[in-house]
């Protein structure tokens, strides 16, 4: 079974190690790399204009409620 983590440990280890990762209910998961080609292939979607687009570099802190 994987190490759980909370959400202020999870920020701590990503500063520190300077590595991404995506916290999910409590499990840390190194996320790839991106590329200049990636970003850029990003920026050139055209989506709604009640969406938004990011790149890889912006971290958010959503909460999910599945069925």
């Amino acid at each position: 079974m994987p190490k759980l983590y909370t959400f202020d440990e999870y920020v701590a280890l990503e500063r520190s190690e300077g590595i991404r990762y995506e916290y999910w209910d409590g499990e840390v998961i190194a996320m790839a790399g991106t590329t200049k080609r990636h970003n850029t292939i990003v920026q050139n979607i055209r989506l709604p204009s009640l969406c938004r687009k990011c790149t890889s570099e912006i971290e958010n802190r959503a909460t999910v409620r599945l069925p």
